[in-house]
């Protein structure tokens, strides 16, 4: 129910003067048309709805706010309004309530009815699209975001280079696998040719083999030969092992002989006195060492250093035989074999034809003299020089050893 407006009836006063001053009469319960005369009346009286009570300036009533039709009316009474509530309400001109008949209400609920459905289905929709619209936001900023670190990661220019790079990377690629291709293929020719190489010496490699079986076979018969327990032996295990022990037996007798020959030098075209007491041709070598010592190594010999000296060989009147001397101590050896060099510096006469070696056992002198003779017959043969025009010397210890040549 909202409140309507107060209509009054023609010829009556206004009981209310608030009324008329807040809402201007729509129609009169009761009025004449016409002629001057006044002769004729209103043929339509304002009543109530319910009761049917005629409206007029002493009733309390209300008239339909949205249609304002003069035949929608009704009493305070039957809107069950007390006179204080109905003064109020016609009198405030704050109030908003209106009243409506049943047709208006009807047609104005039908109406909230209907906003309020489409509201409530509008609604999930805006939620919705509010959603999305936050969705959006976000993977914008996070689009952005990536952007940025895109920006610091890698710029055009960068992109640019790795490109070029990785053309070149390609390039060489490509090349190395062209030359995987050849040496590959290379590969295979010398796998051929090492096959005819190996196919053509397969021969000479069992004629080798069958030479080596030859001679340890010889080798075994001479040990049982010079052995009195070899006769025992028999099987192939046993004359392994007998072969075993006697390589190892000559090991330890060429490691003894090597630590004897250890302290021991060879020194070469040395004057040789022609007498035939031993005492003073030992004598005059033994004067010639320390002299040597003295004068070229600045070394000087006291009595007891020289724990040995003889000549090698047969004694010859054209030509003077090596000299070896042993030292007492290995350090007076290793300061002579270091200063070599001071022979082309030495101004006394008889030393400069002087040469100095270590003292080596015959199997490697005869390995050095097999080296000397291959080292001149490949001189003579890739050289016009002649071979007579250079010292051939071997240089280094044990896989080491190597042929030098100096000029004379």
């Amino acid at each position: 129910m909202v409140k309507g407006k107060v209509q009054p009836v023609k010829g009556t006063a206004r009981k209310n003067a608030t009324v008329s001053q807040r809402s201007t009469p729509t129609s009169t319960p009761a009025h004449a048309e016409g002629k001057s005369n006044g002769h004729k009346k209103s043929l339509c009286v304002p009543s109530c709805m319910s009761c049917g009570s005629v409206i007029s300036d002493e009733v309390k009533a209300l008239q339909c706010d949205r249609c304002q039709s003069n035949e929608k009316w009704k009493c305070a009474e039957c809107m069950n309004l007390t006179p204080e509530m109905y003064d109020h309400l016609v009198s405030d001109p704050g109030c908003s309530l209106r009243w409506f008949c049943n047709e208006c209400d009807k047609t104005v609920m039908d109406a909230c009815d209907q906003a309020g459905m489409d509201a409530r289905t509008v609604q999930p929709q805006n939620e919705k699209l509010d959603s999305l619209i936050t969705l959006v936001e976000r993977l914008m900023q996070k689009y952005e975001n990536f952007e940025n670190k895109l920006v610091d990661k890698c710029t055009t220019a960068d992109l640019t280079r790795l490109s070029d790079k990785l053309g070149l990377l390609e390039e060489r690629l490509s090349k190395l696998d062209r030359d995987i291709e050849v040496k590959s293929q290379t590969t295979e020719s010398r796998i051929q040719e090492l096959e005819k190489w190996s196919g053509k010496h397969d021969k000479e490699f069992d004629v080798k083999l069958a030479d080596i079986e030859d001679k340890v076979t010889s080798k075994c018969d001479r040990i049982m030969a010079s052995n009195p327990s070899g006769a025992n032996v028999s099987g192939s295990e046993g004359l392994i092992k007998l072969v075993v022990q006697d390589e190892l037996n000559k090991k330890t007798e060429e490691e003894q002989d090597m630590e004897k020959r250890k302290r021991n030098i060879i020194i070469y075209r040395v004057p040789e006195k022609k007498c035939d007491n031993v005492k003073d041709r030992r004598e005059v070598d033994v004067t010639f060492v320390k002299d040597l010592l003295d004068g070229v190594f600045n070394t000087e010999l006291h009595d007891g250093d020289i724990e040995k000296i003889y000549r090698l060989g047969h004694w010859t009147e054209d030509k003077a035989r090596p000299l070896l001397v042993g030292f007492k101590d290995y350090e007076t050896k290793e300061t002579v074999m270091a200063n070599l060099r001071n022979f082309k510096d030495t101004p006394v006469a008889k030393f400069q034809q002087i040469s100095i070696s270590h003292d080596l056992p015959p199997k490697e002198r005869e390995d050095i003299k097999n080296m000397i003779q291959l080292a001149k017959r490949e001189h003579s043969e890739e050289n016009e020089d002649s071979a007579e025009n250079y010292w051939f010397r071997v240089v280094g210890r044990g896989s080491r050893k190597k042929v030098i040549k100096v000029r004379k």
